[in-house]
């Protein structure tokens, strides 16, 4: 799976760059994600870095461990979302790459977030496949996705009022 979408923010890409990678005011931007805290003692973006992420879509709550990917300032900031649920290696399999880009455009930025599923955990699939048979089932779920692509319009429309300020 993969969705992305795409903004048009009056501020420069440093500035954008800079309110997205600070992955602790997430919450502000997000409507899903509500709250991210640093792990292993970071404390800034750094490829490598790891971060737990908490989030909700009701009725669901959950959250994620998560690992800078790649980290370039006013360019690119990328992460990705890690399984817990085996310890495959020291750092768990990889079911996530959530990506946003930086283009200087006009007098302001181009930003795109995107994001690319690889592994969705037997616990979360499994019961997506039983909802598909059922009737009404695959509805529910292709609007449960559909509101994760909304969420992406709406993080990056509170991102660009926070940057326009």
């Amino acid at each position: 799976m993969h969705a992305e979408a795409t903004i048009h923010i009056d501020a420069p890409p440093e500035r954008v760059w800079q309110l997205l990678s600070d992955v602790t005011r997430m919450g502000e931007w997000s409507p899903v994600t509500y709250r991210c805290e640093w792990l292993d003692g970071a404390t800034e973006a750094r490829v490598g870095a790891r971060f737990k992420g908490y989030n909700r879509m009701p009725p669901a709550r959950w959250w994620t461990t998560c690992e800078i990917t790649a980290l370039e300032p006013a360019r690119v900031f990328e992460f990705r979302t890690i399984d817990g649920t085996f310890n495959i290696g020291s750092r768990g399999r990889e079911m996530t790459r959530w990506r946003y880009t930086f283009e200087p455009e006009d007098i302001g930025t181009r930003v795109t977030e995107s994001y690319d599923v690889s592994f969705i955990p037997a616990l979360l699939r499994i019961p997506e496949q039983i909802a598909r048979k059922l009737p009404g089932g695959a509805a529910a779920v292709d609007k449960r996705r559909a509101k994760t692509d909304r969420g992406m319009e709406e993080t990056l429309r509170r991102l660009k009022e926070a940057a326009e300020r």
